[in-house]
This record gives C-alpha cells, structure tokens and sequence, in this order.
C-alpha cells in the first residue's frame, strides 16, 4: 500500500539528535578531563549509574523470559494433544472451522531454492499445517526466474498446507527496497487470495517469516491459545482487543552457528540475548526480532507497512506505527517459542566478517524510528498517554544505549585510568573531592561487566535449553564460551563505528547509504530434510517426556491407594 508521506515530513531536526548525543560524547571523552575534570567525573559517575540500572532491569527481564520459555515448553505436549484432537474431530463433523487461520508471508530475493524448501518442509511438520497454514511466497519482479522458483516449491509443497500462493513484489516509486516493501506487497495482496478462499477477515493472522527462519510449532500452538483465550477480551482493557495485539518470539542463531567465524557468532548471541530480555517487558512495550504477527484487522486499520526508506527497521516500526495509529491502544505479546535461524555466512572468513559490518550498518538505520516516535509524539501528538514516555525510554534503550555504553565503558571510564596513572597524586584533572575520585567512577563501570557475563550466562542456558527440548539438535560445547571475549573487538567493529557512520550520514541526503542488500546465507545440502526431522522427533521426544510423567503420577496415585486399603481394619 502507498506509505503516508506526511508521517516522515520534517523528520531530518529528530535526526540529529542521535549523532550529536554520540559525537558529543566522542569529544568529551578526551576534551573534557582536562577543561572540567571533576564535573566530568560526576557526569561519567552518573552515566554508570544509569547503566547500572538499565542493566539490572535487564538481567530482572532476562530471568522473566527464561521462566516464560520453561513455561511454553512444558505446556507444548498439552497444546500438541489439543491440536490432535481437533483435526479428529474435523474428520468427524465437516463443518468445523478453525478457530484461526495463519498466513504466513515468506519474503526473498534470490534466497536458494534449498533454504526456501528447509523453511517450508519444517512447517509442513506442524500438525495443523494442512488446516490453519496458508502460505505466500513474497517473490521480487526483479530477480529473474522468481515465479518459476515459486511455482516449483507450490508444487512440492503446496498439498501440505491449506493454501499456498505468492507474490511478485514490483518496485513503486519512493519506496525503500527490501524487506518491508515485498512484506508490505504481500500482505495487501494476499488479501486478495483470501477473499478467494473465503477467509473471514476477523479469523486471519497475518505472520512476517524470514527465508531462513525455522519456526517451532509451539509458535504458532500458542499464538492459537491466546486467541481463544482473548476472545471476550484481553488484560490490556476494552480498548485493546486481541485484534490489537503483535505477537513476536526471541530468535537464535543455531543452525549454522559453527561454521561461522566466532565474531560474529559472538555478536548475534549479544544481538540474539538483548532482543530476548526487552520482549519481558511488565508493559508490554516490546519489539519482535525480524519475524512477527498480527491481525489482518489491524493491518487494514493502519494501512497495512510502511516501506518509506527511514522504516527500513520493519519488527520495530510496525509496532511503532500501529501504537500511534491507534492511539496506544496496542500491545506487544510475546510468544515464549524462539525461533531459529541462520547466521550471516559468506562461505569465507574475512569476507563473511565484512558482510556482517555491513549488515550492523543496515540494523542500525532503524534508529530512524526512534525520529520517527518523537516526532509522532511532539509534533503530530498522535497518542497523549503516559504510556508514550515509556516508548520513547525503550526506543532510547534499543536505539541510543547500545552505542553510548561502549562509549563510556572502553573510551571514557579507561581515559580516566589512563590519566589517574600518568598523575596519580595531582589534583589539577579532578580537583579536590573527598570521595568523588577515578576508582569511584571505574567501580560502577565495572559493573557493567559483570551485566554482561550474567546476560551471556542466561543466554547460554536459553540455547541448551531450546536446543535439547524443541529443536533436539546439541549446543556447542562448553569451551566456546572463551570466545565471549571477543565482545571487544565486536564492540567497536559491529557496535560503536557502524553506527556512527550510519548516524552520521543520515544527516547527509545527499550521500547515498546504499540499498538493502541481502545477507548471504550458506546452507548445506540435506539441511532442509534434517531441520525438518529434528523439529518432528524433538515434538516426538516431549510428548513421550509428557507421558512418562503422567505414567510417573498414576503409579504414584495408585501407590497410595493401595497404602489406604492396607492401612483400613
């Protein structure tokens, strides 16, 4: 659908608050020690305590969403023995509907044929994939032999899903090219095969899937449950229906983790584990990883996607403009199933380690929406509550902290040391203060450290966990977890200077950021038969776990029953 232009008007005074804040802190870093010292001190001081605090709150979250997922996992068996019993009961009666359809929109631009098949084979082995699934290939007009792919994988699959059809993308004018404009293309023209279908409007649930991404059938299994369950309302209030609510799961990079240089492995377990703790969040203010899902409902009630060039961040901006179109009146809902997925892999070394600064360069372009809320709030004044602080503090959180926290942590806080060593016992840097000193302002940098080694420690217990219980596949043993140390490195190579070059030329219209350009991900041959096989015998596994313990129960039961027979006269 065209994009409102009026929502990006004025956006460029926004954009410059990021890079000021950034290119500011940059020059104060070795400017300010020696023109203010001690107001730097207590500026730093300060700074670390925020950090502190932010930290806190998020390994609080992190310990939240680990119990979510144990939760989700246990309940799959349950749900499983539900999805089973309603396909025989629609072998019984004809005239049983479901009680919600998912459409799943696969976006792609020259993603092998093989990768496509391993997406698709893992969800024919979801039980309701021929009842609930219907599937749409969002092809490009401009990659070559696009439809012809299509058509090849419709025929191979097409008989295992209750519907499957797609798309050809073409390129409107004004428009940013990629992801969000096919997504966008796709789900306004799905509409369309769902009319033919005869879909009711009201019972579709529209799923943004990437080609790499192998969602579990829990996803999907809970998705269902808390529709039903929401259907006289939701906990939110009258105002927000389960037609408002955006469902995301946590993503993993598992598939291919080991053939991949351990930088980058590194960096997309820290991308993977901050994603992960922010979809805790008491408010239900959050933003999906990459895959998401939503009402057809609320689609056509904002219009369905943005692809103008500053939402290039589509997991967030969706969330961003459905809050504002609907004033407030959304929530996230997160869905404790992570989804796997592939990491950037160019087949080389070095080559693969660039791709991935190029691709940071590309994430970080979404701190365009956290423009794109402020002005949203203090220009258009789109949604007057309360609520909309706590957006912008996680836009904040999401799109400016990342690349502030390393600043402070390895350029500010070892500064300060640098100087405290080279003039320990003068007082002309930092004056004359009883206790507001270097090692004041260094201990609470430090404890940023150990955020980081508690975050890396949760995730490494969400991976094995995932791993071993819903994708039956083995985690990389325990002496990878040395490579944590090349966070370092990481830090500045796919962190601190991808986003100020993207901050910074976003302040330059006329210097071109470069297209979206598709990450590369090799797939070996076969891997779409064995991730499929894996997600079948890992659902195989916990219901036989399932019944072990009911078994387990009932031994139990009638251990005591017979207890109280032989204990009566």
């Amino acid at each position: 659908m065209p994009t409102d232009a009026r929502d990006f008007e004025h956006l460029y005074p926004f954009k410059l608050i990021i890079p000021t804040c950034c290119w500011s802190v940059v020059v104060l870093l070795f400017v300010a020690p020696f023109f203010f010292g001690l107001p730097w001190l207590w500026t730093c001081w300060a700074f670390a305590l925020i950090f502190t605090v932010v930290s806190a709150r998020q390994i609080m979250r992190l310990v939240v969403a680990i119990v979510s997922i144990r939760r989700a996992i246990d309940r799959y068996p349950a749900l499983r023995a539900e999805a089973d019993k309603a396909l025989e009961v629609e072998a019984s009666c004809s005239v049983h509907e479901p009680d919600v359809f998912h459409v799943l929109c696969i976006p792609n631009y020259k993603e092998p044929e093989n990768l496509l098949a391993a997406t698709l084979a893992a969800l024919a082995e979801h039980t309701l994939a021929k009842r609930e699934y219907v599937i749409c290939l969002a092809m490009e007009a401009g990659e070559d032999g696009s439809d012809t792919k299509a058509e090849r994988l419709i025929s191979k699959f097409g008989a295992r899903f209750a519907a499957m059809c797609y798309t050809r993308h073409v390129a409107q004018p004004n428009e940013m090219r990629g992801k969000l404009s096919n997504v966008d293309w796709c789900f306004s023209h799905a509409k369309e095969e769902l009319d033919i279908l005869e879909l009711p409007a009201n019972k579709c649930l529209m799923t943004t899937l990437d080609a790499d991404a192998i969602i579990p059938e829990l996803y999907f299994l809970e998705i269902s449950r808390l529709w039903r369950e929401y259907q006289d309302g939701t906990p939110f209030g009258e105002r927000v229906p389960r037609e408002r609510l955006i469902f995301g799961a946590p993503g993993l990079f598992e598939r291919n983790c080991l053939e991949v240089p351990f930088f980058t492995r590194v960096m997309d377990a820290v991308w993977s584990v901050l994603a992960l703790q922010q979809m805790a969040s008491a408010f239900n203010i959050a933003f999906p990883l990459s895959n998401y899902t939503l009402s057809l409902e609320l689609l056509q009630e904002t219009n369905f996607l943005d692809a103008h060039p500053d939402a290039i961040a589509d997991d967030s901006h969706v969330v961003l403009k459905a809050y504002f179109k609907t004033r407030g009146n959304i929530r996230f809902h997160a869905v404790w199933a992570p989804i796997n997925m592939l990491n950037l892999n160019e087949g080389a070394w070095f080559k693969t380690l660039w791709e991935r600064f190029i691709q940071a360069k590309r994430h970080f372009r979404g701190q365009h929406d956290f423009s794109y809320a402020l002005r949203q709030t203090f220009v258009l004044c789109a949604a007057p509550r309360p609520l909309t602080a706590l957006v912008l503090i996680k836009c904040v959180e999401t799109h400016l902290f990342p690349v502030l926290g390393p600043l402070f942590m390895m350029g500010a806080l070892p500064f300060i040391q640098l100087l405290d060593w080279i003039k320990p016992n003068s007082s002309e840097l930092w004056g004359n203060h009883d206790w507001m000193r270097p090692w004041f302002v260094i201990l609470f940098g430090l404890s940023l450290l150990g955020a980081y080694v508690a975050m890396i420690s949760g995730f490494e217990y969400v991976r094995r966990l995932v791993n071993r219980r819903l994708y039956n596949k083995p985690s990389p043993p325990l002496w990878h977890l040395i490579e944590y140390v090349a966070i370092i490195p990481d830090t500045f190579a796919y962190i601190i200077i991808p986003h100020m070059i993207t901050s910074t030329l976003s302040l330059m219209p006329c210097i071109s950021q470069g297209g979206y350009k598709v990450a590369t991900k090799v797939m070996a041959d076969g891997d779409d038969d064995a991730a499929a096989q894996d997600l079948s015998s890992s659902a195989q596994e916990l219901v036989k776990d399932q019944d072990r313990t009911n078994a387990k129960k009932a031994d139990v039961v009638a251990d005591a029953d017979i207890d109280d027979n032989l204990e009566k006269p």
